[in-house]
């Protein structure tokens, strides 16, 4: 959190329009410095992490109203050049401060979620999904579709880092290219960048596999280093014969590196527990992994499981599930592990941060401040519901 002043004059920004004289101009001046004024404090509180933290969630709601001002300000300054009276932009102004305590445009004092950096993270007609951060929050990772529906498009792996003031224009990993790439994350000793990847194996050359995702890492402290899948007893199951173009069956994803060394992922095996099931490939102690294994109720049931991602400790879970109630479509819940390694009741993290869309791919930041997720959400910019990232402050514990 950013404190103090940037050194501007709260009234340094004051718009002077011809047509606007005496007391309506007073008026006029003072809700533009309000708006000049609360529109810098925001572009403070955007810098570092970004978004408020939650002790700070009625000041971002108050921030983003007033920015919002300032563009309905800026849009209908044409109506006080014309001599029309000042209480027609406030009433504009007014108008669209209500309209964003209904819609997901501004941080409500609840914690509500907004866009996640959106004049970086938008590609025009483009989805952006599944995103991880470095272990010191400065690198992000994310999936980005070239088109929809997804499935026919190609997914590339992206990266942008944060230069001190916002996030740089995003690049691809350019080894990655080719096959369609998700859910990215990197190990919790920063070495590397682990990701699901829909790639030809050389090693499953002359088997008639259709669209395997596998698990796969890439070492980022060797320059020009290649992905190569990771390897462990039952970690890759063949998508091929019987189930090869059976549903989501046999594809592994979401893969995140507990610093025990414990590997968690997600997939669709028909011996497991229910359609889909989050796994853990438990740290053999050299390295490598032991055979994965469902985890047991309440995380998996009978029904789809998936989109897990878990904290570097290894105690903090953040699954998303379609029906076990909330706000609907598919939910953000919470889950703990306690001290016996069993895990907790997931829990729905609320209506101010899930919505009657989609939300799913949650992570935590590392600084622990702000849940960064994806939602299908409409935001009132995107001429239609697209999925893109979001972000809100961590809620507080009980």
């Amino acid at each position: 959190m950013v404190s103090g002043s940037n050194g501007m004059r709260p009234d340094s920004s004051v718009i002077m329009v011809s047509g606007v004289r005496g007391e309506g101009m007073r008026h006029f001046s003072i809700f533009m410095r309000m708006a000049s004024y609360e529109s810098a404090r925001l572009s403070m509180l955007i810098s570092g992490m970004a978004l408020p933290r939650a002790g700070h969630r009625k000041e971002a709601s108050r921030l983003n109203a007033f920015t919002t001002m300032a563009k309905s300000f800026t849009i209908n300054a044409s109506k006080l050049r014309q001599g029309k009276p000042v209480f027609h932009l406030i009433r504009s102004a007014l108008i669209l401060i209500f309209a964003c305590s209904a819609l997901p445009c501004a941080a409500q004092d609840s914690g509500y979620p907004v866009r996640f950096y959106p004049d970086v993270f938008t590609p025009e007609g483009r989805m952006t999904l599944t995103p991880g951060f470095s272990p010191d929050g400065r690198t992000i990772y994310y999936a980005q579709t070239e088109c929809v529906p997804i499935w026919e498009c190609p997914q590339r792996l992206m990266r942008s880092t944060f230069d001190g003031t916002s996030w740089t224009t995003p690049e691809p990993v350019s080894s990655t290219q080719g096959g369609r790439v998700d859910y990215p994350s990197v190990t919790p000793d920063g070495r590397y960048l682990l990701f699901s990847w829909q790639m030809p194996r050389e090693d499953l050359t002359g088997f008639d596999v259709d669209g395997n995702f596998d698990l796969w890492r890439l070492d980022l402290e060797i320059p020009g280093a290649e992905p190569e899948p990771m390897i462990g007893p039952d970690l890759a199951r063949l998508r091929a014969g019987a189930v090869r173009t059976l549903r989501f069956v046999n594809n592994e994803t979401a893969p995140n590196l507990t610093e025990e060394g414990d590997l968690y992922f997600w997939s669709e095996r028909l011996d497991a527990i229910g359609e889909r099931d989050v796994f853990v490939a438990r740290s053999d102690g050299a390295g490598g992994f032991q055979a994965p294994e469902p985890l047991p109720a309440p995380i998996n049931s009978p029904s789809s499981d998936e989109g897990a991602w878990v904290s570097a400790d290894g105690r903090t879970m953040l699954i998303n599930y379609a029906d076990r109630g909330g706000c609907g479509g598919s939910d953000l819940f919470m889950s703990r592990r306690r001290e016996d390694g069993t895990w907790s009741d997931p829990e729905n993290l609320g209506c101010d941060i899930n919505s009657p869309d989609e939300e799913y791919a949650g992570v935590i930041t590392p600084d622990g401040a702000q849940i960064v997720f994806i939602s299908n959400r409409p935001d009132g910019v995107l001429d239609r519901p697209t999925f893109q990232m979001w972000a809100t402050a961590m809620p507080e514990s009980d």
